[in-house]
C-alpha cells in the first residue's frame, strides 16, 4: 500500500510538471517557496539562496596552475554584507568554502582538497610552507559603497580541477527567532527554468539546535520548477545518501 502511495504521489509529480507552462528562455519566472520544520528540533538558521552558475575552468585547472575572478559587494561591517562561496571539483570530490568576504585579504587562495570532516577548510590563505602571505591591505569603503575585488585561486590539490565555481552566497537569516518544529516560513525566489541557458538552481541551507552539537543540511539544486507545496526540512544524514529536505509530508 505504501509503495502504492509513493507511485502515486510521483506520478502526480511528474503530471503537475508537464503540465505545467514552459516560459520562454529570456522569461523570468517567480515563485514563493514554503518550507516547513518537520524535526523534533528547533532551526536557528535558515537560507535560501541562488546557486553558482557557470563552471570557471571548463577545460579543467592543472595543478599549480591559477585562474583570476572578480568579486564585487559590501564590506563585513555594512548590513548587507557580501559573502562568496568557493566550490570545485576534484578526483570526483566536492569542495566548498561559503565564508568567504570581500575584505579577506590574501594574495592567492590555495584550492587544497582538504577532506572537510577532519575540520580543515578546502582552501588555505597561507602560502604552501605554511608561511603567511605578505599582502597590502586595502582602506574598508564607506558604509554604501561597493569594494571591488580580484580573487586569484590556485590548485594546489595535486589533482586536476574539472569544475570551479565563485558565487556569492546566502545572503540574511530567514529565520532569527528560530523556527519551531512544525513552522513554516515563506519564502520568494525569481529565476530561469532549467531548459533555458541561464538556469537557476537555489540552495537551501539550514542549521538545527540539537543536545550538543550544531548541525547544518544543505541542498543545493532546487530548481524553480521544481514543484511542491510545501518543501518539508527534515535534517535526513547526507552520509545514508538521503537528502535534508522531502517534497512529500514525512509519515507521522
Amino acid at each position: 500500500m505504501k509503495k502504492l502511495l509513493s507511485l502515486l504521489i510521483a506520478c502526480l509529480l511528474m503530471c503537475s510538471l508537464a503540465m505545467a507552462e514552459q516560459p520562454a528562455d529570456d522569461e523570468v519566472v517567480l515563485r514563493t517557496y514554503t518550507l516547513e520544520n518537520s524535526m523534533p528540533t528547533p532551526i536557528r538558521e535558515l537560507y535560501v539562496y541562488q546557486s553558482r552558475g557557470a563552471n570557471l575552468v571548463p577545460d579543467g585547472l592543472k595543478h599549480g596552475e591559477q585562474i583570476q575572478v572578480p568579486v564585487a559587494g559590501y564590506y563585513l561591517r555594512t548590513p548587507n554584507q557580501t559573502l562568496y562561496t568557493v566550490e570545485y571539483v576534484a578526483g570526483g570530490e566536492t569542495y566548498a568554502i561559503r565564508t568567504l568576504h570581500v575584505e579577506d585579504l590574501f594574495n592567492v587562495l590555495y584550492l587544497t582538497g582538504t577532506d572537510a570532516s577532519s575540520g580543515a577548510t578546502a582552501v588555505s590563505f597561507l602560502n604552501p610552507d605554511g608561511t603567511a602571505q605578505e599582502v597590502e591591505k586595502v582602506e574598508a569603503p564607506a558604509e554604501g559603497e561597493i569594494a571591488e575585488r580580484v580573487y586569484t585561486l590556485e590548485n594546489a590539490t595535486g589533482q586536476d580541477i574539472t569544475e570551479l565555481y565563485v558565487y556569492r552566497s546566502r545572503g540574511e537569516n530567514l529565520t532569527p527567532n528560530g523556527l519551531q518544529p512544525g513552522e513554516q516560513v515563506q519564502a520568494e525566489v525569481m529565476g530561469y527554468y532549467l531548459h533555458t541557458p541561464n538556469e537557476t538552481l537555489y540552495t537551501v541551507e539550514y542549521t538545527t539546535e540539537g543536545d550538543k552539537f550544531l548541525n547544518t543540511y544543505s541542498i543545493r539544486t532546487l530548481h524553480i520548477e521544481d514543484l511542491f507545496e510545501v518543501l518539508y526540512l527534515t535534517g535526513a544524514d547526507a552520509a545514508s545518501g538521503a537528502t535534508p529536505v522531502a517534497f512529500t509530508a514525512p509519515a507521522k
